[in-house]
């Protein structure tokens, strides 16, 4: 069987299926009595396909696109057919029958829209005439999904619509008018904002509810110069009474004219729709007008992201900004995304020319008009005199008036090319204000630019020029004048002294030269400082993506985090040295490299910074960023990302033989390493599994002595991520923790009392009960209950109180419940305190904690209350603790 039809009885019957389950029998040759017989029944049995269409009350269909039969000839044939099956017990519930070419033919006629794939497919083509399918895009295919929001972007000429349609609204109001003969619906908006897309959406199923038929489409691209002409083919259509929705794109208004008249004629059956990317021509009699507007930024990121998987979600986001929802222009942005280049100049100039000509022919004035007000991001054209006055500044630049600029501004905004918001207009979308911009900078002698629009020119206004110039990274005009600007005796020549509008210059004309910007902040950081240094730690971050620029882009930063604002640039060191959302493509030996060069350093401050660097190294969780990743026009990602579980797991392996070395060789900061990789440790075994290289570098630091903040983190990630771990990482977590457990008093001093953390352990073997992983207050109880224990055993053990001494008295801890242990269990309470306060006063004075001093003079005070007064006056009369 070639064809078979198996539908639900509930289903629509079509016209050319009889029933439900319907088989079809596809023959070129023509089939007389004795063929149809031999091909029912091969071998003198009726073939089991059709016994099983009879036990289906089905039907069974012979098509022949070679015969041409008769009404006696047909019947004939019919009859020839229900004698082959005539034997079967159930024959009377098959139904049978017979197509020739001319009925195929016939059935085709009534379908208009299949006519130009039926012409298509023999090699007979209707030239530029299309049936349904991907109209707008033929890549993509019919069965891509149609992106949809809620945003009113349909307007009508409908009083009652208010802000207008959304798209949803106006696919169901175009459907309701185009069901109805004789109707027409012109279509118009700016080029490339989905207009083709939209109508493809109002035949397609997956969009809303009663959807067009699809065979009754009919679709013509006036760019295509088609064979017949619209008005003749519609001509045709009414004369032979056809069904039809032709779509005409690219439509003139004098062509929806006559389309129109011929469309609603007497009798006919047919419905138009026109598409226009003429915004101005959108008035026609009988016709319900729609216009497109651009798509949100949200639908626009979709698309992009649907189209260009390659494309990062940054540049994405940026596409759909200087878009301005045109879809086509995304696209044509993200193309070049794709190839490394800009992002922020559409780089064709056909759809530059239609979207500002429209239909309205080349204007050298307007154009020249919008080039200069493209040269700034915004303008005002309100306020035509006096210092402020933006608008007199940019007509010398467009060789016109202050007037007749105001009309061409207005001309634009009539063509969507610009918007308003109160007394402000920009040229719109960024990516053809871009084009415009960059234009106007090789046209215009740059000393006219300079008169205008840089010296004396309001504050406001050389801004908004260095904004745009922010977007012109590829111009080699607008290179020169952001390099210009950077010189020492240029307009940000003191870079370290910026004011706010400074500032804001510098900031937007980055993207232009980051490599001048950098060189200038280095000259600025030597000569003095930077004054403005909080705000720069935002651009340092982004010139630190580029590899060649990540060494002294950290090296400024880490001088700004050792300076009074440290926060915001401890963050942004520390996530250019994390996996992901670094924000950097500095490769993993670079980073180690910078990091190991702080770590190495001489001073307290810079071995700080290697910290940061070596904690955004061991990240292993809970990744995010509080910066943005967009520079200018520039195309931008997250920064490296790893692709495979093995890249992942050199770059730990990188960040634990850092940790190595830094403890083998003794390095400065040796010590301060070890607490570092603890503070990682969960992530880096529940998120990152990277079970063999936190096992190996655990081990190693072990053998250097006892590692009690990774007892803790391996508690604690016991506690807190038991029942998420596997059995394999259960158990080796557990067998690690038993490794790194404090063997004697000293160890179990350091991790529970002098370890600065607050954790709910105990040191049984593991138990993983809900109870024991839950903090509760009985918990707290117990852990104080244990550091007043150790205490009272180190009173009795000299060798250990020995040892512990220094650092009774510094630190963060459990130093109270600690100190009255070592009270009570004390021989000599006058002798210990002696020692304890005399150790006090060794220590420099910022590193002093008191809280063991006062713990034990709590114990003492209801057991011995004399020998409080004595102990604390001995302290204070004693001139060798005076500094205490």
């Amino acid at each position: 069987m070639d064809v078979r039809i198996a539908l639900p009885e509930e289903a629509v019957r079509m016209d050319f299926v009889p029933r439900p389950n319907t088989g079809f029998q596809v023959k070129r040759q023509d089939m007389p009595r004795a063929a149809i017989r031999k091909e029912m029944r091969p071998s003198g049995d009726v073939r089991a396909v059709i016994r099983e269409l009879a036990d289906a009350s089905g039907a069974y269909v012979i098509a022949c696109s070679q015969g041409s039969t008769s009404d006696s000839v047909l019947r004939n044939r019919r009859t020839a057919m229900k004698e082959a099956v005539a034997t079967l017990p159930n024959a009377a519930d098959l139904a049978v029958e017979f197509y020739d070419r001319t009925r195929l033919a016939s059935w085709v006629r009534q379908h208009v829209g299949l006519i130009p794939w039926v012409r298509k497919k023999i090699g007979k083509p209707l030239r530029g005439w299309q049936a349904y399918g991907a109209w707008a895009y033929e890549p993509e295919g019919t069965s891509a999904a149609f992106l949809i929001d809620d945003t009113p972007r349909i307007q009508t000429r409908q009083s009652n619509d208010g802000a207008g349609l959304s798209v949803a609204a106006g696919i169901e109001r175009m459907r309701a008018i185009l069901y109805q003969p004789g109707s027409i619906v012109r279509l118009v908006g700016l080029s490339g904002v989905g207009k083709t897309r939209l109508v493809q959406a109002l035949f397609d199923a997956r969009v809303g509810v009663k959807p067009l038929d699809r065979a009754q489409a009919l679709y013509t691209n006036m760019s295509d110069d088609p064979d017949p002409q619209p008005v003749g083919m519609v001509s045709d259509l009414l004369a032979s009474r056809s069904r039809a929705v032709v779509v005409v794109d690219n439509c003139g208004s004098e062509l929806h004219r006559r389309l129109s008249e011929v469309c609603r004629a007497e009798g006919s059956k047919l419905s138009v729709v026109t598409v226009e990317y003429d915004i101005q021509d959108g008035e026609a009699e009988g016709t319900e007008v729609f216009e497109l507007l651009p798509s949100s930024e949200g639908l626009v990121e979709q698309l992009i992201r649907r189209r260009f998987p390659q494309v990062s979600t940054i540049d994405a986001h940026t596409v759909a900004e200087f878009s301005g929802g045109n879809a086509r222009i995304a696209i044509a942005l993200a193309a070049t995304a794709e190839r490394g280049g800009s992002l922020s100049r559409l780089p064709e100039r056909e759809l530059f020319e239609r979207l500002f000509q429209q239909r309205q022919g080349h204007d050298p004035s307007l154009l020249q008009a919008a080039q200069a007000c493209a040269l700034v991001y915004s303008f005002n054209v309100e306020t035509l005199d006096g210092d402020g006055a933006e608008l007199p500044r940019l007509a010398p630049l467009a060789g016109t008036d202050v007037r007749s600029l105001y009309r061409s501004v207005a001309e634009l905004l009539r063509r969507d090319l610009a918007q308003e918001r109160g007394p402000w207009r920009a040229v719109l979308p960024h990516a053809v204000a871009n084009r415009l911009a960059g234009i106007a900078l090789q046209d215009l002698p740059f000393a006219a630019i300079e008169t205008q629009l840089i010296n004396g020119s309001p504050e406001r206004l050389l801004k908004s020029f260095s904004r745009r110039l922010g977007y012109l990274d590829s111009s080699p005009q607008a290179v020169r004048i952001a390099q210009a600007w950077l010189q020492p005796d240029g307009l940000l020549g003191d870079t370290g002294n910026l004011n706010d509008l400074g500032r804001s210059i510098l900031m937007n004309i980055a993207p232009v030269v980051p490599q001048d910007t950098l060189a200038a902040l280095e000259r600025a950081a030597a000569g003095g400082g930077i004054t403005w240094a909080k705000h720069a730690v935002d651009l340092l971050r982004s010139l630190a993506w580029d590899a060649n620029l990540f060494e002294r882009s950290v090296a400024l930063l880490a001088k700004i985090a050792n300076g009074e604002t440290q926060t915001d640039a401890d963050n942004a060191l520390t996530e250019l040295f994390q996996l992901y959302l670094s924000g950097t493509h500095a490769p993993t030996e670079q980073r180690i490299c910078v990091a190991e060069g702080f770590l190495r350093a001489d001073t307290p401050a810079l071995r700080r910074i290697g910290l940061l660097a070596l904690g955004g190294l061991l990240k292993g969780r809970q990744f995010r960023s509080g910066f943005h990743f967009q520079f200018g026009g520039r195309s931008r990602d997250f920064g490296y990302w790893p692709r495979t579980g093995d890249e992942v797991r050199r770059w730990f392996r990188a960040g634990f033989e850092l940790v190595r070395r830094a403890i083998a060789e003794g390095w400065p900061v040796a010590s301060e390493v070890r607490p570092v990789v603890a503070r990682r440790f969960r992530g880096l075994w529940t998120n990152a599994a990277v079970y063999d290289g936190l096992e190996a570098i655990s081990r190693f630091i072990t053998e250097h002595g006892f590692w009690s903040e990774g007892w803790v983190a391996t508690r604690e990630t016991l506690r807190f991520d038991y029942a998420s771990l596997s059995d394999d990482s259960r158990q080796r977590l557990i067998a690690l923790e038993r490794l790194l457990r404090p063997r004697d008093i000293v160890e179990k001093v350091r991790a529970v009392v002098l370890g600065g953390r607050f954790t709910l352990l105990d040191f049984e073997d593991f138990a993983p009960d809900e109870e024991q992983r839950t903090e509760s207050v009985s918990g707290y109880q117990r852990i104080e209950e244990i550091a007043q224990g150790l205490g009272e055993a180190v009173a009795i053990d000299e060798t250990a109180f020995n040892e512990l001494l220094p650092g009774l008295v510094t630190g963060q801890g459990r130093f109270w419940a600690f100190g009255r242990g070592l009270a009570l269990a004390s021989e000599d309470p006058a002798a210990v305190w002696k020692r304890l306060v005399g150790q006090l006063a060794l220590t420099s004075e910022g590193e002093r904690n008191v809280q063991v001093l006062g713990g034990f003079l709590t114990a003492l005070n209801p057991r011995e209350p004399g020998l409080v007064d004595v102990l604390l006056d001995a302290a204070l009369n004693d001139e060798t603790l005076a500094p205490w």
